[in-house]
């Protein structure tokens, strides 16, 4: 989706480009590039928080996934079996000590978590003689606070980007338009002048398709099939 973007950026700065070398008279075009320049920044500016914020989520979700799979493996995995240890004699911690699985929803994961790690801190005389020390506990505490940390980070980051792209297409329909707008104007003011109607079109379609790939541009006309010329304009 974003190769798109950049192809429309890179038109319009090519088509920009060749408007500031041969510029329009009257204050109307200039207001259309102007317009166009103010757009081509801010597409680029989308692009780059676009992608800056993909990149910033999937190193939180890799980090968040890295520490659940840690938790739940390891020390999670040990307290529940502690806790159902130490349930033979104290049959009511069975329910506060259960297995935190490795599947299911972040949030899921982190309740489950969180109320297990409490149960330990909790009945820590309890399931002390089964393994369990406080050190473990707090360790446990600042990993599961480290995966909430880039939890809250990926959801940022994803919502940034889901901003960034809905801002991505009015912003592009705008440019597109006026891209389109410059191009009837330069074709009207070059409609005799080939060579310079030629550079102006090599700058428009620069460096991809604008339309729909089965909508090919109409070619330039030529001096005879522009209405209004006699022969003898076109011999001139």
């Amino acid at each position: 989706m974003l190769s798109r973007f950049r192809r429309i950026v890179g038109r319009a700065e090519e088509s920009l480009a060749f408007v500031r070398n041969n510029p329009f008279e009257g204050p109307g075009p200039e207001a259309i590039t102007q317009r166009l320049g103010t757009l081509i920044e801010r597409t680029k500016e989308l692009i780059r928080t676009r992608e800056e914020r993909d990149q910033a989520r999937a190193r939180a979700v890799m980090r968040k996934e890295t520490i659940r799979k840690h938790l739940s493996t390891g020390l999670l995995r040990f307290f529940a079996g502690a806790g159902q240890e130490a349930a033979r004699s104290h049959p009511a911690l069975a329910k506060d000590f259960r297995s935190v699985p490795t599947d299911g929803s972040a949030l899921g994961f982190l309740t489950r978590a969180q109320s297990l790690i409490a149960a330990a801190r909790t009945h820590l005389e309890l399931v002390q003689p089964f393994g369990i020390e406080p050190g473990m506990i707090d360790e446990a505490t600042a990993l599961l606070t480290e995966y909430e940390s880039y939890a809250h980070q990926a959801s940022e980051s994803k919502a940034a980007r889901i901003q960034a792209r809905a801002e991505l297409f009015p912003v592009g329909a705008e440019m597109m338009n006026l891209l389109r707008r410059l191009d009837g104007l330069n074709r009207h003011r070059y409609a005799r002048d080939s060579a310079r109607l030629a550079t102006w079109l090599s700058a428009f379609k620069a460096p991809g398709p604008l339309k729909p790939r089965d909508r090919a541009e109409p070619a330039a006309p030529t001096p005879d099939q522009l209405p209004g010329m006699s022969v003898d304009d076109k011999a001139a």
